[in-house]
């Protein structure tokens, strides 16, 4: 029954290649299996098969990638490049397993092709697979900054924002208020900072979280801002404009 199942489960795979499968001019093969649509970028992933791997074992075919009928994009060589025993067991050939990755692609429907070619070697036209899906929202960072008043001597503002952060670096900074120059933020003293869920952001611009901040001011010209703090006095991307920032007169 194992050596059935096992049978079955290899002509399958077997099948599938034969179908979605082809070569180009270099003998190479590849195809497309999944599409990962994220915050900041879309994954895709596939595999590819190398008849050159015996004769040139030091090297590894180059993956490019072709976004939307554009140039085509070295993705990688060896780095990404996973061996794929179960589609070895069909081919009796290598293959190997590659992810292709864009980013911050604007909302719409877009199409991710790949196209495999020894190392060095020109890129033909045309591509060995291709696979078209949809990005919902812009994959981009987004805030609006709501509005600041005064009353009885307290400053009230509110603004949300839409992280989109592509590095580990930028997971250290978070959005947070500056008056006059100084963070505010949690345990100054006479402030109240809130977290405001905003169901209208999320429905327009596909996640985002709002701000709120409430606090004591002298009388006089005051201006509030929400940037983007990593806990030590960094600013970073967001509220580095006047978008960002209000003027304000308390009475």
């Amino acid at each position: 029954m194992q050596r059935r199942t096992r049978f079955a489960a290899l002509l399958l795979v077997g099948t599938l290649l034969l179908v979605t499968s082809a070569c180009n001019k270099y003998g190479y093969e590849a195809h497309i299996d999944d599409v990962q649509i994220l915050d900041s970028h879309v994954t895709v992933t596939g595999w590819l098969r190398d008849p050159f791997v015996a004769k040139r074992p030091m090297e590894c075919a180059e993956v490019w990638q072709i976004l939307d009928g554009g140039s085509p994009t070295k993705s990688s060589d060896c780095v990404n490049q996973q061996r794929r025993p179960d589609l070895d067991a069909v081919r009796g050939e290598a293959s190997f397993g590659f992810s292709l990755t864009a980013w911050r692609l604007k909302k719409g429907r877009h199409e991710m092709c790949v196209q495999i070619v020894p190392a060095n070697a020109a890129v033909p036209s045309g591509s060995l697979d291709c696979r078209t899906f949809d990005v919902k929202f812009d994959q981009e960072p987004a805030s609006n900054f709501d509005g600041a008043s005064v009353n009885n001597g307290v400053l009230t503002a509110e603004a949300w924002v839409k992280e989109v952060k592509l590095t580990s670096s930028q997971g250290l900074y978070h959005p947070t208020w500056k008056l006059d120059g100084q963070w505010i933020r949690a345990g100054h003293t006479g402030a109240v900072l809130t977290l405001v869920d905003r169901p209208d952001v999320v429905a327009a611009v596909g996640f985002g979280q709002g701000y709120r901040i409430s606090i004591p001011v002298d009388p006089g010209t005051h201006r509030i801002c929400l940037g983007s703090d990593d806990g030590f006095g960094g600013f970073g991307d967001a509220g580095t404009t006047d978008a960002m920032c209000r003027t304000v007169v308390a009475p």
